[in-house]
């Protein structure tokens, strides 16, 4: 499974590579789009040395790797994102008559490298904030050591959410609709502390939605802003338990699909 996995990989980035300079283009501008917002972020934040306990660099650290999720999840999985038309124009059907699991053939059916660039801007970004981290004497050996872990923490919490959202296309036929407001306003808010969030947004971002897993309570506790070793050691569990509610629906969803010839 695991090497079919690889062979379909390589053959979407030997598809995509068709056309380099659009490749070229198209990352530098999500790469630049990226900075720039950082940057904007970083001139309204110089004015104040710390906003509820939270200094740039630090912010900038979970931008970074929040973004960072974001941008690997979208590069590997880039079909969830348009998924509608698998159910409007019937090509879902095509990939349940195969030999292989229908969410491996979404998954590998197309390879956005166009992604490369917001990967690279974001892995510039978390580097820029652990230097000057390290600079103002935080000690970021936990920060490095962790780092993978909250990368991976938030990979999958952004791939259950897209999965959520595809079911529900299963369901209404249009699932991209509720995009905006299930996927990228919840993700954008994970980018900052979410102590500086109201109470309900709180209860929302730990629960229905868990962006607040993906990188907050790991760095409020490395970082020494409140969190506490019981909210560390509970990330994992909160993601993986949100990673198979999201595959159960699924499976759900697909029993329950009506093909286009029905």
């Amino acid at each position: 499974m695991i090497s079919m996995y690889g062979r379909l990989i390589r053959a979407s980035l030997k598809a995509s590579m068709q056309y380099k300079w659009n490749f070229l283009i198209s990352s530098t501008m999500m790469g630049l789009l990226m900075i720039i917002d950082f940057i904007v972020i970083a001139v309204l934040l110089w004015r104040f040395d710390n906003i509820r306990g939270w200094n740039l660099y630090e912010i900038g650290l979970l931008y970074g790797t929040v973004s960072l999720s974001d941008a690997l999840v979208r590069f590997i999985a880039s079909e969830m994102q348009d998924f509608d038309k698998y159910i409007i124009q019937g090509e879902f059907d095509s990939l349940l008559v195969k030999p292989v699991s229908p969410l491996i053939l979404l998954i590998t059916r197309k390879i956005d490298i166009s992604r490369l660039g917001p990967v690279f801007q974001a892995s510039l970004i978390i580097c820029f904030c652990l230097y000057f981290l390290s600079q103002q004497g935080q000690s970021i050996g936990p920060l490095l050591l962790f780092l993978p872990f909250v990368i991976l923490c938030g990979m999958l919490v952004c791939f259950s959410l897209l999965l959520i959202m595809c079911t529900i296309s299963f369901l209404i036929g249009k699932g991209s609709e509720l995009m905006v407001f299930f996927y990228y306003a919840p993700l954008n808010a994970a980018k900052y502390p979410i102590s500086l969030y109201s109470n309900w947004l709180k209860a929302l971002f730990f629960s229905l939605i868990p962006v607040g897993y993906m990188g907050y309570l790991t760095f409020s506790y490395l970082l020494e802003k409140g969190g506490s070793m019981w909210q560390f050691l509970f990330v994992p569990v909160a993601v993986i338990a949100f990673f198979g509610l999201s595959i159960s629906f699924w499976n759900y969803g697909i029993r329950h699909y009506h093909s286009t010839g029905q």
